[in-house]
């Protein structure tokens, strides 16, 4: 009986070493893991969509959802890496959010599919869903959906043409025979463009300031007017008094914008009305025969320096990439008389030396411009439009 005992004892303390050493084992193996884990390389966003792509066409798209959702929290920073490296990181987040908005829409979950669509359109506004591989679910998702500019901001150059027209006529001749000839020059203009959208792709409102510069000429036959310089002294009687006018102004257009035309490629036309500052005018040439002087028209006060106008445009915006490169012709019209009344017989020199007393009158100019635009874009999603019916 003793010796039946003493052999059951050894038996459960041979188990109880065996149970000891199985479970440090599992123990043990248990610690490699978590080690090889832990040095082990985590995947990138690429390789998870690789993985995400063979779990969907298996037909797990819950696979797809829990294997994207966590890579695209945990690679969401584009922060430090070069512009080659942050542009392929986010063709790859298009194609992560390309498929986990079909696998949403594979399980009729259309909230989350929206949301994921509408990150897709974040990372690339121009997004249109083609392609062999694209779910034809996901083509008709699309359409219940819009991206448009919300805000855009550019520059602009370009020249213009400059010309006048007469409102009162003055002069030291006879005003039934004076020839008086305003003629229109070139100058340039450059500015900014800001545009905020107030419909989706079609009504705009805009604004750019511009600085200016116009020019223009004026010449008149005058007769029995400029004194002669010879010994004997009389008049000339038949003297060409020929003006060059040069203006610099700070324009202030406010204008509403129409588009029409597909995202690559848009018309506009556009109308409004502008505040007008002249910062300096001067007439840079004035010669009869070969006499040359210039006047600070501003100093003496002979311009008014505030004015209003109206404007009207029409030009072609083309996108390259999601940029657009913009050509445009726009006319614009002064309301009011430049030139001070006040002043107008305050110059002496004008008026005994070259005998000129000048016109009331207004300026229009025609100019062409070129330019850039960055958007800003804003994705929604179309009102009453439901991929699943309620």
């Amino acid at each position: 009986m003793i010796s039946y005992t003493q052999n059951m004892t050894k038996i459960k303390f041979l188990f109880s070493l065996c149970f000891l050493f199985l479970v440090g084992q599992q123990d043990l193996l248990l610690a490699q893991e978590e080690v090889t884990s832990s040095t082990e390389k985590p995947k990138t966003l690429k390789e998870t969509f690789r993985e995400a792509t063979i779990r969907f066409n298996e037909g797990y798209p819950k696979d797809v959802i829990r294997l994207l959702t966590n890579a695209l929290q945990s690679h969401s920073a584009e922060k430090g890496k070069s512009q080659k490296a942050v542009k392929a990181a986010r063709a790859v987040r298009e194609d992560a959010y390309e498929l986990l908005t079909t696998a949403y829409l594979f399980l009729k979950q259309e909230e989350n599919a929206d949301t994921t669509f509408l990150k897709l359109l974040a990372t690339n506004p121009a997004y249109i869903p083609k392609g062999e591989d694209v779910a034809p679910d996901l083509i008709y998702f699309a359409e219940g959906f819009v991206t448009y500019p919300w805000l855009s901001i550019g520059v602009k150059y370009g020249s213009n043409f400059t010309n006048a027209q007469v409102l009162n006529t003055y002069t030291t001749g006879n005003n039934a025979t004076t020839d008086e000839t305003y003629g229109s020059s070139n100058a340039t203009q450059i500015g900014l463009h800001i545009n905020y959208a107030l419909t989706k792709n079609v009504l705009a409102l805009v604004f750019e300031p511009t600085f200016s510069n116009r020019k223009f000429n004026f010449s008149e036959h005058l007769q029995s007017i400029v004194p002669n310089s010879g010994e004997g002294g009389g008049f000339v009687e038949n003297a060409l008094i020929d003006i060059q006018e040069e203006q610099f102004w700070l324009d202030l257009p406010v204008l509403l914008r129409a588009s029409l035309g597909s995202t690559e490629l848009k018309f506009y036309v556009e109308a409004g009305f502008a505040a007008n500052l002249l910062l300096r005018a001067d007439f840079n040439e004035i010669r009869t025969g070969n006499e040359t002087d210039r006047i600070d028209l501003i100093k003496q006060s002979m311009r008014k320096t505030f004015n209003s106008s109206i404007l009207g445009g029409v030009g072609i915006m083309y996108r390259a990439k999601l940029n657009y490169f913009t050509i445009g012709i726009q006319y614009q019209n002064m309301l009011q008389n430049l030139v001070n009344p006040e002043s107008r017989f305050a110059n002496n020199e004008l008026i005994y030396k070259f005998g000129l007393i000048e016109n009331d009158f207004t300026i229009s100019s025609l100019g062409i411009n070129i330019g850039f635009v960055k958007p800003f874009y804003a994705s929604k999603k179309r009102k009453n439009f439901h991929f699943i019916e309620p």
